[in-house]
């Protein structure tokens, strides 16, 4: 083999090397290229269902929200219409008493007839204060109750109200009642000038003593109703 044959094919080999080399950087180059566009197209992938994942999110908590809200204005709105219409059946009932106190006055009725009469608008009266009470303070501490409820439902925090009863309570105080106090409840009324009457209410109560004994108990008249400040 002659010396121009082996410069030729070493020519050859050393051109073939370059272009061996030249592929392989130009396929490790547009491989790089290709992992890249992978990794940026993967991350932006991600990221999308991230974002879908979160406005989903947010909108199902916005929907869970309204419906809570529209479910706690049922509530205000019937709690209201039962207060709305306790008034009205108070009124209705002063009425009955105006009627019958006129009765007296202007009829020419027998004694046992008058105390009939007096008989029944003391019932009625009666009456009046169990429906002033109703439609104060017992509703109003379930009033209270909601707003704290709507309150509570904008920041995602669903607590679900109690409901009042449709008459008051037999045991709820009301206006006119005589209550008996222990020295212990007669002390804190002298100091507070209040009682607790359930319902997150207090009363203003008379006929209270100023000095007290150690034993014994204490009748003192529930004399009006103390509202929780909004």
């Amino acid at each position: 083999m002659s010396l121009g044959s082996i410069v030729i094919g070493g020519g050859a080999l050393l051109v073939a090397a370059e272009v061996a080399t030249w592929c392989f950087r130009a396929a490790a180059k547009s491989e790089q290229q290709h992992r890249g566009a992978f990794a940026r197209s993967e991350r932006a992938h991600r990221a999308a269902i991230v974002r879908e994942t979160n406005w989903r999110l947010a909108q199902e908590a916005y929907e869970q929200r309204g419906a809570w809200l529209d479910m706690l204005s049922e509530c205000w709105d019937t709690v209201w219409e039962m207060r709305n219409r306790t008034r009205d059946l108070s009124k209705q009932f002063r009425g009955v008493v105006r009627a019958n106190q006129l009765l007296i006055k202007n009829s020419p009725l027998t004694f046992q007839q008058q105390e009939a009469i007096r008989d029944c608008i003391f019932h009625l009266e009666r009456g009046i204060a169990r429906l002033q009470a109703y439609s104060g303070p017992y509703l109003q501490g379930f009033i209270e109750s909601i707003r704290r409820a709507q309150n509570a439902a904008l920041d995602d925090d669903f607590i679900e109200p109690a409901m009042p009863d449709a008459a008051l309570p037999d045991d709820f105080p009301v206006v006119g009642d005589n209550l008996r106090l222990s020295p212990e409840e007669a002390a804190s009324i002298l100091r507070t000038g209040a009682l607790a009457l359930g319902c997150d209410q207090v009363g203003r109560l008379a006929r209270i003593p100023s000095s007290l004994s150690s034993t014994g108990v204490i009748d003192a008249l529930v004399e009006d109703y103390v509202l929780p400040s909004a």
